[in-house]
């Protein structure tokens, strides 16, 4: 069976059940599971920023506005209006410079049993927001997402074309 894990914002009082499977080696085999850890704790921009020559797009602009998008930087070059498009998010580096655990169920800090097990107050799940804001940056829907690698090499020997889901 083995341990189960979690991930914990200390500072912020916030957890994350991991999304198709809680032990070590599911979470460190599946992007979708482990791989919510650099959105959250990412300390920068986002790749894919789209710059916009303000000569064509002002109408584009306007769209991206009405649609969850934000002017970041708003410049001119050349006699030419620009502007850099940032989709607001509430998650993309909520975490950047915070305490984070990845709490076991056996785990020396107890969070997992604090959270977990006794509930305490004070702590929020942000697990189904948090995955489906990270879903839709990764362009696929929760549940329909099987990563299937060629193979997969553990101590035991090498596995090819592996069904991880």
């Amino acid at each position: 069976m083995g341990q189960y894990f979690i991930f914990v914002n200390i500072d912020k009082r916030e957890f994350i059940q991991p999304d198709g499977g809680n032990n070590l080696w599911e979470l460190c085999a599946d992007i979708s599971n482990a791989g919510i850890l650099p959105y959250l704790l990412a300390d920068g921009e986002k790749d894919g920023t789209p710059l916009l020559d303000g000569t064509r797009s002002e109408k584009k602009r306007d769209e991206m506005l009405k649609s969850g998008w934000r002017v970041f930087q708003e410049d001119e070059f050349d006699g030419r209006k620009f502007w850099v498009m940032e989709k607001v998010t509430k998650f993309f580096g909520r975490w950047s410079g915070d305490r984070i655990v990845v709490a076991g169920d056996y785990g020396h800090t107890k969070l997992y049993e604090i959270i977990m097990r006794e509930q305490e107050p004070g702590w929020t799940d942000i697990t189904k927001e948090a995955y489906e804001e990270f879903y839709e940056f990764l362009g696929f829907k929760p549940k329909n997402h099987p990563i299937n690698p060629d193979m997969v090499i553990t101590a035991e020997g090498a596995f090819k074309n592996p069904r991880i889901f």
